[in-house]
């Protein structure tokens, strides 16, 4: 096993995916411009990174770094700048048990103390099977995680060769094509129409190439279908709406994410190889077996001691782990349905919709406290009045929606026949 002290010294990032951060107690300004903000404020599911700013103003995560090396800071808590201590230790299997301490004075922003329960909630949200958000964590080395997220008692100690997951890309099942479809195409041209709609609404791209396309197609289903569809005989003035609009434009893709790849300008095939390597694993299940109910290296010590087994220690894991951000159980969850002891969580497994609900006033234990996204003029805050520790920042603060991006639209442009990868439907 590698040194503890190496391995923390490689932690560059707290965040998995790029956002605009704003170091709150570094300056004096409480005014920053942003181009435009979906409204997706959910610390679960935003993906903009401006709208990941504003969850970034209103929580907290178990990860800190300090310095230009951006070294981890195991006793955070400890030295006043993060909600938890983390020590570390390796077992017997050599795998590194992590046990984070969280402060008894670390509070949201309505004034509820944060416990055990509100990071062990947060974390099986992060690793439900339905999770379709920015976290990896669902897919980190944590003992059990595996096991848990696919029910099977083996996914854990089962590997796959690079050619066996392109030999079932290559060759799909209609099990990996119905796979394919649903976790992949489907969540991003829904993502993608609900986007295009929001824009509509708030004209968040004046001086840009989508601006153009506006003017040219001002009803939402025809922009949709002029930017996705793959189908260059494809009338959307004969469907009804935009949802009629979507329905087709799915049928047009089926499970094609090489072409989506293309449309978007996105990669997908870190989505597709999950979807292959489920299917993979499925196909070795021939016995039958109990659920797993619980993932075995998550465990609650105590009201404020949480214990976390990874079976890897390098820094990829540990970000993944703990740059998570831990949320209020009583706000995204439902404390009914929350027992640790009974492997209840605070939600229906394999069913995020009412986390989902909340998407768009985030509420957290962060120095920010999320006050009101007004469209095509800004977000504000207040100040987090429960904030765990004493930092001077302005009593306001309000993220500006510029409305006014110079930036051109990469990921979205006419698709010709010459774009199209053709599969079998």
């Amino acid at each position: 096993m590698k040194d503890v002290n190496n391995m923390f010294k490689k932690i560059l990032s707290i965040l998995l995916i790029s956002t605009v951060l704003i170091s709150f107690s570094s300056c004096n300004k409480n005014s920053y411009d942003f181009s435009f903000f979906r409204g997706a404020f959910s610390p679960f599911f935003a993906l903009q990174p401006e709208d990941i700013s504003v969850v970034d103003a209103t929580q907290e995560t178990l990860l800190v770094t300090q310095g230009e090396a951006a070294e981890f800071v195991k006793n955070a808590y400890t030295k006043g700048v993060g909600i938890a201590d983390i020590e570390t230790e390796y077992d017997a299997d050599e795998n590194l048990v992590c046990t984070v301490k969280l402060g008894k004075d670390v509070y949201f922003s309505d004034g509820v103390q944060m416990t055990a329960d509100d990071i062990i909630f947060s974390m099986y949200v992060y690793a439900d099977p339905s999770y379709e958000g920015w976290s990896a964590f669902c897919h980190s080395d944590i003992k059990g995680m595996h096991n848990y997220h696919y029910n099977l008692p083996y996914a854990d100690t089962t590997e796959f060769s690079e050619k066996q997951i392109q030999d079932a890309l290559n060759n799909p099942s209609d099990e990996l094509k119905t796979l394919l479809a649903q976790k992949v195409v489907i969540p991003v041209l829904e993502e993608e129409l609900g986007w295009l709609i929001r824009s509509f609404e708030d004209k968040g791209y004046k001086g840009t190439e989508l601006e153009e396309y506006m003017k040219q197609y001002p009803d939402v289903k025809d922009l949709f279908a002029f930017l996705y569809s793959i189908d260059n005989n494809y009338d959307s003035s004969k469907a009804e709406n935009a949802m009629q609009v979507l329905d087709d434009i799915k049928a047009q893709y089926g499970y094609d994410y090489k072409t989506l790849s293309k449309v978007l300008g996105v990669e997908l095939i870190n989505s597709a190889y999950l979807c292959a390597k489920e299917v993979l694993l499925k196909e070795l299940d021939t016995k039958p077996h109990a659920n797993i109910e619980k993932i075995e290296g998550i465990e609650k010590v105590d009201d404020f001691t949480v214990k976390v087994t990874l079976t890897s220690d390098d820094a990829e894991t540990f970000k993944k782990v703990f740059g998570i951000y831990i949320t209020p159980l009583h706000y995204y969850g439902d404390k009914e349905l929350y027992n640790y002891e009974e492997n209840k969580f605070g939600f229906t497994r394999g069913d995020l919709t009412s986390v989902k609900q909340k998407d768009s006033k985030p509420l957290g234990a962060g120095q920010y406290v999320f006050n009101k996204y007004n469209v095509e003029k800004g977000v504000s805050f207040n100040v987090n009045e429960n904030y765990f520790r004493t930092v001077e920042n302005p009593k306001s603060l309000y993220f500006k929606e510029t409305c006014d991006s110079s930036v051109s639209l990469s990921h979205s442009y006419y698709v010709t026949s010459d774009d199209v990868t053709y599969v079998e439907k």
